[in-house]
């Protein structure tokens, strides 16, 4: 998924290298269990404080090109992930 993929490598560029590690894992799972990765980044957290808050840095600066980039890229994700679950719920 390039999506993923290239918001891997924003934070790993941005400053964010453990993040980009949790987003590189969803992605070497991703072709074994497609499912339980839309379930993983429904639940990542996104409030304050979170990835959802995250601005890139480039060489010591502010990056807004990157930041705006990767938040489009983590909407795009989220939005995925939330697809995935609403696919795989149940009716009560």
């Amino acid at each position: 998924m390039p999506n993923l993929r290239a918001a891997t490598l924003l934070l790993r560029d941005g400053g964010y290298p453990s993040w980009a590690n949790t987003l590189l894992g969803y992605h070497a799972r991703l072709h074994s269990d497609p499912e339980q990765d839309r379930l993983s980044v429904f639940a990542m957290p996104c409030g304050m404080g979170t990835l959802g808050d995250a601005v890139l840095h480039e060489n010591g600066s502010l990056s807004i090109e990157a930041t705006y980039a990767l938040h489009a890229l983590l909407g795009w994700l989220r939005e995925w992930g939330i697809e995935g679950r609403m696919a795989g719920s149940k009716p009560l």
